[in-house]
């Protein structure tokens, strides 16, 4: 198709929200067919209102929170009881896990971005902390419930890896819950761009 000047570029939602912020234009090709685009980042960048250190130490911090609510879930999975057993509480720890893998996946993208952080990588891996270190709270307590569910129903006293596995979904819940307390009591602050944005170009949103 051939380069038109001044039209259009259509994206999904997705892009956009992945590429808000960026101003891009088309630029076409030498031979006249199709294009390549041009894209800047031209909306102010976010960031912690930390210092270094403090950026560095929020980031062990989390990274020893989320291995130690994982350590505390597989060695609850790991038990060997009756409960392992039971449908409710089967269902109840296949979404746990599923739940640490877009948080696992969020959280290292957060320990290897940049200290400013464009609107795309803000909602990506502070908002994205927030979101899935909350589900996976919630879905850790769920496992509490569902154990004590178990034991109501069967008339059974918790045996020691009965209580063991309860206290370790308590602690991985907690534990992922702090994650995303910490990040929310996090003040960002909005760093002014001086990149130039490409004339002619549209900016994203």
């Amino acid at each position: 198709m051939a380069y038109t000047p001044g039209s259009e570029i259509r994206h999904s939602t997705s892009y956009r929200t992945f590429f808000a912020g960026y101003t891009e234009k088309k630029i076409p090709s030498p031979n006249g067919i199709g294009h390549k685009i041009q894209r800047v980042y031209t909306a102010d960048y976010y960031r912690q209102q930390l210092s270094q250190k403090q950026v560095i130490l929020l980031r062990i911090v989390y990274l020893l929170l989320h291995v130690g609510a994982a350590a505390c879930i597989l060695s609850a999975l790991s038990q060997h009881s009756d409960f392992q057993y039971a449908w409710y509480c089967i269902i109840a720890e296949c979404l746990m896990l599923l739940s640490a893998v877009p948080l696992t996946a969020t959280l290292l993208l957060y320990l290897i971005s940049h200290r400013n952080l464009t609107i795309g990588e803000y909602h990506s891996t502070s908002k994205g902390i927030r979101r899935y270190s909350t589900i996976a709270s919630a879905l850790s307590l769920t496992n509490v419930l569902t154990v004590l569910i178990y034991l109501f129903l069967h008339g059974a006293r918790p045996g020691v890896s009965d209580g063991k596995a309860l206290l370790e979904f308590l602690a991985g819940s907690l534990l992922f819950f702090l994650i995303s307390r910490i990040e929310k009591k996090i003040t960002y602050i909005t760093v002014a761009n001086t990149a130039k944005k490409p004339e002619g170009g549209s900016e994203l949103w």
